[in-house]
């Protein structure tokens, strides 16, 4: 176990086998009395690329099941949301020697994916309908796909900085990005990760995450713009915002080091409205 004053290295180690993850993601928006849910689950297969620089995954994503439906099955707004999930199918991700993410790729790849499921999307709906949706996805993979995917939730799940030097209960502090938390406007938030377990036989890592918002970069305005609007206030002075974000991880330890299950909620809500996301990582055959 962990107590106060101890030091312990989480190693790093390179990933010798194929790994299967059953993924889950729910996230509710609740505006007054309407409430939006979506259930989202699918598979992610981590397996080892070919390379001289650091730690390189290839990253495959299928078996998309939308609020239970299954490809074939979607509803209309399903449909697009799984075309537009559809050009993330197959990456390659890079880490750093903690786990992080240093690079996604392949961009070519990716930008002839979006070129393939935009036209499909185009062809469906009529002109104007999806607009703002297909310009704001050209714009992100075009100008700044680099953002899009080092801040996008479930790789920071599946390729976090975990693999650090814990020293007792001292937590360890990331910035991060969460894209869109306020329509276009982000929110930055500091991770700290604090280790508060370890098992043996098996020897299991336990990490618990929280989050605070980095107040100094926030953008107040816009945030404040954004909720006024999406709750109708007559003025967008500062808005009352409750937020919370806590996770934790489940580390196997031995000759390879992989996360064996990771969970994260996030929450906000203020006067008239709730938003909250939940992702959930179990390694497939860890029963």
């Amino acid at each position: 176990m962990i107590y106060k004053g101890m030091e312990y290295t989480l190693p790093v180690t390179a990933l010798l086998t194929e790994l299967n993850y059953a993924v889950n993601i729910s996230n509710l928006l609740t505006v007054a009395d309407a409430t939006d849910t979506m259930r989202i689950e699918l598979t992610c297969r981590l397996s080892p690329a070919e390379s001289n620089d650091g730690a390189v995954f290839n990253v495959f994503l299928d078996n998309l099941v939308i609020n239970g439906r299954s490809e074939g099955d979607y509803e209309q707004t399903e449909w697009l949301f799984a075309k537009l999930f559809s050009i993330n199918n197959e990456l390659i991700v890079k880490t750093d020697r903690h786990g992080a993410i240093k690079g996604v790729g392949d961009k070519n790849r990716i930008l002839l994916a979006w070129e393939i499921a935009k036209a499909d999307i185009n062809y469906i709906y009529e002109e104007g309908e999806v607009t703002e949706i297909v310009n704001s996805m050209d714009a992100a993979l075009h100008d700044d796909l680099k953002s899009l995917y080092y801040n996008d939730l479930l790789l920071n799940l599946l390729f976090n900085n975990i693999y650090q030097t814990y020293i007792g209960e001292e937590s360890i502090g990331t910035d991060k990005i969460l894209l869109k938390h306020f329509g276009h406007t982000v929110l930055p938030v500091t991770e700290y990760k604090e280790l508060i377990a370890i098992a043996d036989d098996p020897k299991i890592a336990t990490i618990a995450i929280s989050g605070h918002i980095n107040a100094q970069e926030l953008d107040v305005e816009g945030m404040n713009h954004y909720l006024a609007e999406i709750t109708e206030q007559e003025s967008d002075a500062e808005m009352d915002y409750y937020f919370d974000y806590q996770g934790i991880y489940t580390v196997k330890i031995g000759a390879e080091s992989y996360i064996e299950t990771a969970e994260l909620t996030i929450t906000g809500n203020c006067d008239g409205y709730e938003k909250q996301a939940v992702y959930k990582l179990k390694l497939l055959g860890n029963e």
